[in-house]
């Protein structure tokens, strides 16, 4: 059936059918399936099957195309899923009781989907790790319908459980691409792992979590505030500057509270 469907797919000339083609090209596949899909894949993107790129790398890049918005639907409001249904043994449209999803639900669904299959063949590959936990944090705040930061309990979990090292990493790029629904939550499951190394030098020179403490947005600015003084160690006199600076303006911009009238 496999056969049968790559063949189709190769006379038609379905080129909108490449990013589900890598998996088939891995070698857990059997010979004559991996060769059939390599061959359409390679005829599709005009390259020599030797030049076509590792498997994990081609599917981080579809992952990263939807944490990106570059993929384009024709009715974002309504995106038609087909997805395999264990429970009925075929292809069905849509969720239950839903047979379109938004946008957002869509790049969530086909983003992860891309990302976990890279990590499938490559548990430790740090770019599928990244854009993964990013989808998550960013969609994990859209289907909470809170102000980006209040994730809901199964992200608090998920970032729980994740190293130190892969949440700046997430924190890095989404502070390099101001993307607040994802810098919030980082920035404060960082703080609430008390570890030293959230506070290492990242790839701009200086930590992330200090280079959140400027980022225009008060709200992380208090978050990475509050996560320095977290960590262990005393944070370095430019740092704790700007954390008191910090902390002040937002004692100034807080409402005094309303006294009691005086009596006599």
């Amino acid at each position: 059936l496999e056969l049968d469907v790559l063949d189709v797919l190769r006379q038609r000339g379905a080129k909108g059918a490449v990013p589900y083609l890598w998996r088939l090209t891995t070698a857990d596949q059997p010979d004559d399936v991996r060769r059939a899909a390599t061959r359409v894949l390679a005829d599709f993107l005009g390259l020599d099957p030797t030049d076509l790129p590792p498997v994990k790398v081609a599917l981080t890049r579809e992952a990263e195309r939807y944490y990106e918005h570059k993929v384009l639907f024709a009715d974002p409001n309504a995106v038609v899923v087909w997805r395999w249904d264990p429970a009925v043994k075929n292809v069905v449209r849509g969720w239950p009781g839903a047979e379109a999803v938004t946008k957002d639900q869509a790049e969530e669904y086909y983003g992860m989907r891309f990302a976990k299959e890279a990590l499938a063949l490559d548990p430790a590959y740090a770019p599928a790790q990244t854009v993964l936990l990013s989808l998550t944090l960013e969609k994990g705040a859209i289907k909470a319908g809170a102000a980006p930061g209040q994730e809901a309990p199964a992200v608090r979990e998920l970032l729980g459980s994740v190293n130190p090292e892969l949440i700046t990493a997430v924190l890095e790029r989404a502070l390099d691409e101001r993307r607040t629904a994802v810098i919030l939550p980082a920035v404060r499951a960082l703080g609430e792992m008390n570890d030293v190394r959230a506070d290492r030098p990242g790839a701009h020179g200086e930590p992330a979590l200090v280079r959140a403490l400027n980022y225009p947005d008060r709200r992380v600015q208090m978050a990475a505030a509050d996560a320095l003084v977290r960590i262990p160690g005393t944070p370095a006199p430019q740092t704790a500057g700007r954390i008191v600076e910090v902390w002040r303006r937002a004692v100034a911009a807080a409402p005094l509270p309303s006294l009691p009238p005086r009596v006599g």
